[in-house]
């Protein structure tokens, strides 16, 4: 039997930093897949839902909760435009190869 305090924290929604980071992740994705693949679109739309998901928390400032809104609408504008978006060949314009980070 698993102990009530772990079932209850799996079960819980994600705090609002945990989702942020998650949300800063996919937008990290979206930036380093190629155009005009399916999975950015996908990638796009979570961002979408998870700026959403961060704007409606009760502990949001009217600001943030401004700006999440603002930005879920722009990213929800992404996801069918990186289906119709023309497919760049690996390293093109606004790509970095990891190898050049340092």
């Amino acid at each position: 039997m698993r102990h009530p305090a772990l079932a209850a924290e799996q079960t819980a929604p994600p705090s609002s930093q945990a989702l942020l980071i998650n949300t800063l992740t996919l937008m990290t994705g979206y930036a380093q897949t190629p155009a005009g693949t399916f999975h950015r679109s996908l990638l796009a739309g979570q961002v979408a839902q998870q700026l959403g998901e961060l704007a409606a928390r009760p502990r949001i400032s009217p600001a943030m909760r401004a700006l999440f809104m603002r930005l879920a609408g722009e990213w929800v504008l992404l996801a069918p435009a990186a289906e119709a978006a023309p497919a760049q060949p690996a390293g093109g314009a606004g790509r970095h190869s990891p190898a050049g980070v340092q």
